[in-house]
């Protein structure tokens, strides 16, 4: 973690709402005051790249889809690696489907959102739209433990041990985040959208079936699902807890954090530039493509240099992400 990062103790459990809302909003206008101080340009930072997200998810599917054809044509003791394969791809789409719900995809809400339902949150299991509502929640309510849809805290922490190890374990374990990692929008949401989720797999399932076999379908769901319920549980969970953490409700700055790895564990844990959770909450407005161009443009703003928290390391370095999760403690209560 380097200072462009601050550590932050976690509040009481009792500590709550209206003034995370406030720091938060705060923040966000202080911020864009001193970028604009700082001369430096926005505009260029929330262009979208329409052709760059048909990349990203057409290379996505394709991974996905290979993983499934080596299974079927190849061995089935090749399946634990596709699980993991597509675990990860299935974490790739997660964060398109957020960018989606921003509508950060293209310029075109209409475009925008055909593709953000029909080629990401449905087979995802989800509704894009049921997604926003929930997702732009956890912005307005940044930190708040009654409000905020991604508040852990009151999950991962208890009294006794609090390594990071028992934490994560906490998250992975806690059963209705499993299930809706594992079932998505299958379970809670209203008929309708789960009509839509199950139609949509069934067209996909007779696609399947044409081009292969019913059976070879079957695999395919049957990896989907395992994936799910596996790989991309336990990294949405590690992700989760890379996010907020560990800080301290009350602001942008106070309560969310960068984490950026190397190699492949950030193509694992973080695809599509996803760590860099500081910056997308600053300005939501900046597409996952250009994060990082962000960040090294906000790292000449003193604002964001003193106050910043970012990691540049998951488990070893100087202050890696597992070590900013518990780096005071949480007073159970």
């Amino acid at each position: 973690m380097t200072l462009l990062s601050r550590p932050a103790a976690v509040v009481p459990a009792g500590a709550l709402a209206s003034g995370p809302l406030r720091s938060a909003q705060a923040d966000i206008h202080a911020f864009r005051q001193a970028l604009a101080q700082a001369n430096v340009p926005t505009e260029p930072l929330t262009s979208h790249h329409p052709g760059r997200v048909l990349r990203d998810l057409c290379m996505d599917w394709a991974l996905i889809l290979l993983a499934w054809y080596a299974v079927i044509t190849w061995s089935l003791w090749l399946a634990p690696i596709a699980v993991i394969l597509i675990g990860n791809r299935q974490r790739a789409l997660g964060n398109l489907l957020h960018d989606a719900s921003h509508y950060l995809l293209s310029g075109h809400t209409r475009l925008n959102d055909a593709i953000g339902q029909w080629w990401i949150a449905l087979p995802s299991l989800a509704s894009l739209y049921r997604y926003r509502s929930t997702h732009f929640q956890h912005h307005a309510k940044l930190g708040s433990r009654a409000n905020d849809p991604d508040y852990y805290a009151h999950h991962v922490f208890q009294v006794g041990s609090n390594d990071a190890v028992a934490v994560f374990l906490r998250m992975v374990w806690n059963r209705r985040h499993w299930l809706g990692d594992g079932f998505g929008d299958l379970l809670g949401a209203s008929c309708h959208v789960r009509l839509q989720i199950v139609a949509w797999w069934g067209v996909a399932w007779m696609v399947l079936g044409a081009i292969s076999t019913p059976a070879d379908a079957n695999v395919f769901l049957a990896l989907w699902f395992t994936s799910r319920l596996t790989v991309f549980h336990a990294i949405t969970s590690f992700r989760e807890l890379c996010d907020h953490t560990g800080m301290t409700p009350g602001g942008v700055f106070a309560y969310t954090r960068n984490v950026v790895g190397n190699g492949w564990l950030r193509q694992l844990i973080h695809p599509h530039n996803n760590g860099y959770h500081l910056v997308h909450h600053l300005m939501p407005t900046i597409p996952y493509h250009r994060l990082a161009i962000a960040h090294q443009q906000f790292s000449t703003v003193p604002m964001y240099r003193q106050q910043a928290c970012h990691c540049t390391g998951y488990f070893a370095g100087e202050q890696p992400a597992v070590n900013c999760w518990i780096k005071r403690g949480y007073h159970h209560e």
